[in-house]
């Protein structure tokens, strides 16, 4: 799991907006191929840097992530 999260964040580096924005938010979301997780993450253009929000279980109540 860990090569795939490490895997999925340089995709991320190399091309932030890759992944689709959701919830008319900032926040873009990265689903992992072989585990029901999803890299939840946000790109600054002006400071040109990734924020990772968040690594979630996608098994888990939507309810209970905060964006």
């Amino acid at each position: 799991m860990r090569k795939e999260i490490r895997a999925t964040l340089v995709l991320i580096e190399f091309n932030p907006n890759l992944y689709a924005q959701r919830y008319n938010t900032d926040f873009h979301f990265a689903p992992l191929d072989k585990f029901p997780f999803i890299i939840v993450y946000w790109f600054d253009k002006g400071l040109n840097i990734v924020f990772i929000a968040s690594i979630f279980h996608s098994k888990r109540n939507p309810d209970e992530f905060e964006l």
